[in-house]
C-alpha cells in the first residue's frame, strides 16, 4: 500500500540528495528517474520513491557502474527479494540506502534489530497507540538510530523521506508489512508525528 509522498520540485530534489540540477536533469531525460507530475508552471515534480532511487542512482555511480547497468541493477531489485550485490564503493559517499550488511555477522545483527523495531511498533499499534503518543518517540528515535547505523546518516527530515520511501517501495514495504497489515503506514505516522513534536519542542 502506498503512503502519502512529500513532492519536491527539482532544486529540492538535488539538494537533498546532494546532487546537481544538471545530474537530475540528466537522469530524467533517460528516464531512470520519472517525475510524479508537473507543476503548473511545467516544472518536473518528484517524489520519495524517486529521492531512494536517485540515492541508489549515486551508490551504483560510486562503485564503478555504467547507466545502463545500474537500470539493470534497480529493475532486477524491484522483483527479487535481495537486490544484487554491488561491488565495495571506491570512497564512502554521504547517503547510502543499500544496507551496509557485508558479513554474516553484520546480516545477523541487521535481521534481528530490524524485528525487534518491527515487532515491538505492531505490538504497539494492536495495544492501540495513537502515532503521536509520547512513549512512540523513543521508538522513532532507534528506528533512525538504526537507519543511521545500517543505511545512511540523516537528520529528522531525512528520516522521514526515507521512511515513506521504504513504505512506498514494493520488497521493503512488504518486509514491514510482515510484522502487521498496514505497519508501514503506521511506521509513516510514527516518523511524522514526532518529527513535528521534535520541530515544535523549545
Amino acid at each position: 500500500m502506498r503512503v502519502a509522498s512529500r513532492l519536491y520540485s527539482a532544486r529540492e530534489m538535488a539538494d537533498f540528495a546532494h546532487s546537481s540540477l544538471l545530474c537530475l536533469e540528466y537522469l530524467t531525460e533517460i528516464d531512470l528517474l520519472v517525475p510524479v507530475r508537473r507543476s503548473r508552471a511545467g516544472q518536473h515534480r518528484y517524489d520519495d520513491v524517486n529521492l531512494l532511487r536517485l540515492q541508489q542512482i549515486r551508490i551504483g555511480r560510486s562503485r564503478g557502474l555504467a547507466l545502463e547497468e545500474i537500470r539493470r541493477w534497480l529493475a532486477a531489485g524491484a522483483h527479487q527479494a535481495d537486490m544484487p550485490r554491488l561491488p565495495l564503493p571506491r570512497e564512502p559517499l554521504y547517503l547510502e540506502t543499500e544496507a551496509k550488511v557485508e558479513t554474516p555477522a553484520d546480516h545477523a545483527a541487521f535481521t534481528e534489530e530490524a524485528e525487534r523495531l518491527y515487532a515491538t511498533l505492531a505490538a504497539r499499534r494492536r495495544g492501540g497507540a495513537a502515532p503521536e503518543d509520547p512513549s512512540l518517540r523513543l521508538w522513532a528515535e532507534r528506528h533512525c538510530c538504526h537507519i543511521n547505523r545500517w543505511f545512511c546518516p540523516c537528520e529528522a527530515h531525512q528520516h522521514l523521506a526515507f521512511g515513506r520511501a521504504m513504505a512506498n517501495h514494493p520488497l521493503h514495504g512488504a518486509t514491514i508489512e510482515r510484522y502487521g497489515q498496514l505497519l508501514a503506514d503506521y511506521l509513516v505516522q510514527v516518523l511524522a508525528a514526532h518529527r513535528d513534536a521534535a520541530a515544535a519542542a523549545p
